[in-house]
């Protein structure tokens, strides 16, 4: 079973875009509505003249009980290699791996900040690398979500200032952030709030930019806002 950002396809550094990496995870069922990940998993696909080739395929780099998705990867602050960084569940330590043309490596596994809650959402990457982004929803139902806000150090990989706050009101939880990194974007079941994460209070800049109107596909469910994505050729944000 594969999840909400549970799967990215990463190019190999310095391979002239002919080697990939699909970094994917597993899934793990415990009832009927939840589930968690416990393997983040390599495969090595190299490309020539468009016919693609395994090198080597699940290959597991991390087995641990992991936050449901939430795979996030941007780039080292050498321009070349790749973060990729990942929570475990209901904790407050991470998974910081690094990607190189030497392969993968679990370069730290991080204690930081307060214990996170796992559950519906999504995580990523602003400003360039410089924040790390996790928005949790509680339970399918319930009428909450945390929004948390960490800094990021490319050089090293490791998180510090955490920072969190309550939101009310949640679906599927979604979260983006703008293409310049400034805003990062939230959704609940009726709204989408904007947060600016420049400002000296990034909870007391929130402020709602849309608001659901009551769409119903027919014969089938309201339209709620949910998850969101930011698309990498228009730098739209879709949801």
């Amino acid at each position: 079973m594969e999840l909400i950002q549970g799967c990215f396809i990463i190019p190999e550094p310095e391979s002239g875009d002919s080697i990939y990496y699909l970094i994917h995870s597993k899934a793990d069922i415990i009832d009927t509505v939840f589930f968690e990940m416990s393997d983040i998993i390599l495969s090595k696909i190299r490309i020539i003249a468009g016919i693609p080739s395994i090198i080597f395929k699940d290959q597991t780099i991390v087995h641990d009980t992991l936050t449901q998705g939430k795979i996030a990867i941007c780039r080292h602050a050498n321009g070349r290699d790749w973060w990729i960084l990942t929570g475990r569940k209901n904790d407050n330590r991470y998974y910081t791996m690094l990607l190189s043309n030497t392969g993968i490596s679990i370069d730290t596994l991080q204690m930081v900040g307060d214990k996170v809650f796992s559950g519906p959402g999504q995580a990523g990457f602003a400003k360039g690398g410089t924040i790390y982004y996790r928005y949790e929803g509680f339970t399918v139902g319930d009428s909450g979500a945390i929004i948390h806000i960490y800094d990021f150090d490319r050089c090293t990989g490791l998180l510090s200032n955490h920072r969190w706050w309550y939101q009310p009101n949640y679906s599927l939880t979604g979260a983006a952030a703008s293409p310049n990194g400034k805003y990062l974007y939230t959704t609940d079941a009726n709204n989408i709030r904007q947060w600016d994460l420049e400002a000296a209070d990034i909870e007391a800049s929130g402020v709602i930019v849309a608001t659901y109107d009551n769409y119903i596909e027919p014969n089938w469910f309201p339209t709620y806002f949910g998850l969101m994505d930011l698309g990498c050729q228009d730098h739209t944000i879709y949801g």
